[in-house]
């Protein structure tokens, strides 16, 4: 009976999956590198696409983003692109699979440590979680990092039980494989084979050092084979996830920027700001405002109940969580709730185990309560998205900003460059050489400026003096934009 619920919550986040998507994508830059790096591998011009994508970072005021991201969900996309064209549906359907696959993998991730009825509550809080909802609208790396992270971890939970060779073999196959795409699709992937090497670290000093003997930790599928074979299966798994990451470097540009000038800037201000916004934070994991603070408020004392309680037996967990949070802690650039999103799996077990301190009664009460409440918000954006007719109010793609894409196609030469408040986007959708500028003194280029009226970020007052020295016709205009072209 409980098999047969797990597949029914399994169905039905997905289908609210699929009913929160709406028909287009909000302005988010992102994506759309993302989606030209794709159909730059499809067509054979990525060293084309890095070379303008470098330009419009240089010459805008900031950095919009880096020149490319990590190649693992381009290379996704491009083939979606291959069979299907640019499509943002079928590039949304292709993130949907992985969120498909991570909700089967929550099932089982924790087999051993929680009871049915904690799985299907734990598989649920994910399956109809009002930000991951939401955030599947959007094409980015993140739910697919989120399935191979969490597989790395549950792999490395299974190498810790006795197991026959040949299912070692197979596991560190899998392992090493799931490290690489890792990588591939986030450059924090690389904390997934230091978890595992840390892991060995910890078990070299348990067996040295007395003091270590806190942490419970054991590959325990390495008891069948000799010392020598350990060693060789270790480096089997390392040179598995090393080969696939060294060719992927090997074979496209990865002209990002290295981001050693940040240790410069770290402070004790800074870190202490980074903890309490990420602490707070997490309350959007829970839902939209004051609902995501009440019940991020009441799963804090379970949280660090079930932590107390299990971090001991939690080692892998510890681990990979202290590695991704130092990260972050450390960065002096907050960056939302989507970057920790691969704690949440292991941040929802301890909250689980910290609800085993009321009765059986009580605890399902609370639990019955945070999913309906789920639900509920899935529900209301449901029905919101389908007051809408799944189109989105801003973005790319609706009919103002369509206008303007259609005249730039028109009108603007090969040579010029449009100023726009995102410049990726504007090159995904119209083909033309873009750059941002947030003040007046930066416009050394001067061909084409489009002022988005809900989104202005130079003021009129400032635009005039702009204008004064440097004469435009208005070409264009609409309920959104102004297109204006200079002398």
């Amino acid at each position: 009976m409980k098999q047969k619920l797990i597949i029914l919550i399994i169905i039905l986040g997905t289908i609210f999956q699929i009913l929160t998507w709406t028909s287009g994508h909000n302005w988010g830059g992102d994506f759309s590198a993302y989606i030209m790096q794709a159909i730059s591998i499809t067509e054979g011009n990525v060293e084309k696409f890095v070379e303008l994508n470098d330009q419009t970072k240089k010459f805008s005021s900031i950095p919009v983003g880096p020149v490319t991201y990590p190649w693992g969900l381009p290379l996704l996309l491009s083939t979606v692109y291959t069979f299907f064209g640019f499509d943002i549906v079928i590039f949304k359907s292709a993130i949907l699979i992985f969120f498909f696959s991570f909700l089967i993998l929550l099932w089982f991730l924790f087999e051993k440590k929680l009871s049915l009825f904690e799985r299907l509550i734990f598989v649920s809080l994910f399956a109809f979680n009002p930000f991951l909802l939401k955030f599947g609208d959007s094409i980015l790396s993140d739910i697919p990092f989120l399935f191979f992270s969490t597989l790395s971890i549950f792999i490395l939970f299974k190498l810790q039980d006795l197991r026959s060779i040949k299912s070692t073999i197979f596991l560190s196959i899998i392992l090493g494989l799931s490290f690489a795409i890792g990588l591939s699709l986030r450059t924090n992937g690389i904390f997934l084979p230091l978890t595992y090497m840390g892991i060995l670290c910890l078990i070299f000093l348990k067996k040295n050092f007395k003091f270590f003997n806190i942490f419970h930790i054991n590959l325990g599928s390495f008891n069948y084979i000799s010392k020598k074979f350990q060693t060789i299966l270790v480096l089997f798994t390392l040179l598995i996830f090393l080969i696939p990451s060294y060719l992927i470097f090997l074979i496209f540009p990865n002209p990002q920027d290295v981001h050693v000038n940040f240790l410069n800037k770290i402070n004790l201000k800074d870190i202490g700001t980074n903890i309490i916004y990420y602490a707070y934070i997490i309350k959007d994991f829970y839902g939209p405002h004051f609902i995501g603070i009440i019940l991020h408020l009441i799963s804090i004392p379970f949280i660090i109940i079930g932590f107390l309680k299990k971090w001991q037996s939690s080692t892998v967990i510890l681990l990979y969580l202290f590695l991704t949070l130092s990260l972050y802690i450390l960065w002096p650039f907050r960056q939302g709730l989507r970057f920790i999103l691969p704690i949440f799996p292991f941040y929802i077990y301890f909250f689980l185990i910290g609800l085993r301190t009321f009765s059986n009664i009580n605890k399902k009460l609370i639990c019955l309560f945070f999913v309906t409440t789920f639900i509920l918000i899935g529900c209301f954006n449901i029905i919101e998205n389908f007051k809408n007719n799944f189109k989105l109010n801003i973005g790319p793609y609706t009919a103002e900003s369509k206008e303007m894409f259609k005249f730039l196609n028109n009108n603007v030469l090969e040579n010029e460059t449009v100023i726009f408040r995102k410049p990726r986007v504007m090159r995904l959708f119209t083909k033309k050489d873009s750059v941002f500028y947030n003040n007046i003194n930066d416009f050394k280029l001067r061909d084409w400026f489009v002022v988005d009226k809900k989104n202005v970020i130079i003021p009129i007052s400032e635009r005039n003096k702009l204008f004064d020295q440097y004469p435009v016709n208005k070409n264009f205009e609409n309920s959104q934009f102004i297109i204006f072209k200079f002398q």
